[in-house]
């Protein structure tokens, strides 16, 4: 997109910081409140009848309805259903990435910017390190990815749109933070094992201490991170910015729109396990302002396989 059509989407936006909570599976409530409010599933029965049946199987789900002991009832009972269960608290943030004339390096999938949608963590994680006086660990060697200056920014998502088609792309959903702290990890515990009190990472020196200590802080987002980061997408480009058809690359499709090479593709489930998890239609072509578009088609000209995931509701 233009940069004027970006400003002007984040001159409206609210000023103050907007908070985003997630829970284990809460994508399956936030979906079905899209099917209610646009797809016309009104009770549990009618959900039962859909390709999204499965997603009564949750823990979260099957134990309210257990409770209820009827599929008549109305699907807006299960909306304002609230689980006992972990809650983290995100702040979401809007940038910007790439650049209005064609440059491969940005990985994306036409020319002009990608909005980016940050998905960040509470302050609480940047205290961990900063209060031992430790410098941006987080952003240690990332200074050219789109994350925050004030936050920790666990995931972000990349997003193109197009006000004439309606339609809207997810181009990029990842996270550095947990990759890096991984590695971080494994290089405190080393020092550990060996009575160092100190780990050498990228540009600086850590202590180990602090480093493993964080370790308690940062598991409990790891095995949802994705699903969070996918549901505060669709949320944004669908409750804020009003698009109803939602695109999202497949893996072999992606890698070749973004030419992407061995060393930068990702991994293959971010694009094809997680959009099939909220139930994306796999189709077999993409959003029309990508389609139309001549280094696109070029493309796809050498593709043997053409594939996205698409939700429209």
């Amino acid at each position: 997109m233009k940069q004027s059509q970006l400003d002007e989407v984040i001159a409206c936006l609210p000023k103050e910081k907007t908070c985003f909570y997630y829970h284990r599976d809460r994508y399956v409530l936030y979906l079905l409140g899209r099917l209610q409010q646009h797809g016309g599933m009104r009770t549990i029965r009618d959900i039962k009848k859909s390709r999204y049946a499965h997603w009564l199987n949750k823990p979260l789900i099957k134990d309210w309805l257990a409770r209820c002991g009827r599929d008549d009832i109305a699907l807006a009972e299960l909306l304002h259903y609230w689980p006992q269960q972990s809650i983290h608290n995100y702040v979401l943030n809007l940038a910007q990435w790439g650049d209005e004339q064609w440059n491969p390096w940005y990985q994306t999938s036409r020319a002009g910017l990608n909005a980016v949608l940050q998905l960040n963590l509470p302050l609480s994680h940047v205290k961990s390190f900063l209060d031992q006086g430790v410098g941006q660990v987080w952003r240690y060697g990332r200074w050219h990815h789109p994350m925050s200056e004030q936050r920790i920014t666990l995931a972000w998502a990349r997003l193109d749109w197009d006000w004439q088609t309606g339609q809207a792309m997810i181009e990029e959903i990842q996270s550095d933070w947990l990759r890096d702290y991984a590695e971080l990890h494994a290089a405190a515990k080393q020092a550990k094992q060996e009575h160092e009190d100190r780990v050498w990472w990228r540009n600086g020196w850590l202590p180990v201490d602090v480093v493993l200590d964080y370790q308690t802080d940062i598991q409990q987002h790891q095995k949802t991170w994705s699903e969070a980061m996918l549901t505060a997408a669709l949320w944004f480009l669908q409750e804020e910015l009003g698009f109803k058809e939602v695109f999202y690359h497949a893996w072999q499709t992606g890698n070749a729109l973004k030419r992407l090479d061995d060393e930068h593709i990702p991994p293959r489930s971010l694009y094809s396990d997680l959009p099939e998890k909220f139930a994306f239609e796999r189709v077999n072509k993409g959003p029309l302002f990508l389609e139309s578009d001549p280094k696109v088609k070029k493309v796809k000209k050498r593709q043997d396989i053409w594939q996205w995931y698409r939700w429209a509701a």
